[in-house]
């Protein structure tokens, strides 16, 4: 499987090695000062399948995102559970994050959701997103938007209504981290570095063979 060589995330740009693990058996490692993301093809001397290596790549681009646009304040743990959540539902999804189009139905936790637009009468939207999760026990997801909003403006909220989302079906993350992972410069710079990179679609080209 090819990885790319090189990440950017906001003004950082990382170049991105494959090799074995580290001495600590760690899989994957960021390096902000040095610009550097290691990525292991091997543990204990076993060669990683493609999902693995695909879910270490999403890991450290979220560490990558931390450090630049949070001061690094995500913590290990919350970059395991947020990258492992993620990872299940880009595995699933084309979400088209180049283009302006919304997909009508997303998978994530053997469940299928509804995208719903324009939102019925009786609905309330978040004012602060403009997009809305319904009660998960219906499994839609309410979407509102202008017809002049860019694309860039519509995808990056409908991740944040992603992460929503995940963070809630998937459990475990403190008040704390929620409030970072909602942190306007997160999800935006999250946005910036799976659609410039292309992250989206490597994984899911890469689990849908």
């Amino acid at each position: 499987m090819k990885l790319m060589k090189k990440l950017k995330i906001g003004g950082a740009e990382y170049k991105v090695i494959r090799g074995k693990e580290t001495e600590e058996e760690y899989v994957g490692y960021h390096d902000y000062h040095r610009g550097i993301i290691k990525i292991s093809k091997t543990h204990s001397g076993e060669v990683r399948n493609d999902r693995l290596i695909l879910e270490t790549v999403l890991h450290e681009v979220i560490h990558a995102v931390s450090s630049v646009w949070l001061d690094d304040r995500l913590t290990e743990k919350a970059v395991t559970k947020l990258s492992l959540a993620l990872f299940a539902f880009f595995a699933d999804n084309d979400l088209m994050l180049r283009s302006k189009e919304i997909p009508k139905q997303v998978k994530y936790m053997g469940f299928i959701y509804d995208l719903v637009y324009p939102v019925p009468d009786g609905i309330e939207i978040d004012v602060d997103s403009r997009f809305s999760v319904s009660n998960t026990r219906i499994c839609k997801i309410y979407i509102t938007f202008d017809d002049d909003d860019c694309v860039y403006y519509i995808k990056s909220l409908l991740l944040r209504t992603i992460l929503k989302m995940v963070i809630d079906l998937y459990g475990g993350f403190s008040e704390s981290e929620v409030d970072d992972i909602y942190d306007s410069n997160f999800y935006q710079g999250l946005y910036q570095a799976i659609v410039d990179n292309k992250i989206d679609e490597l994984i899911y080209k890469g689990c849908n063979k």
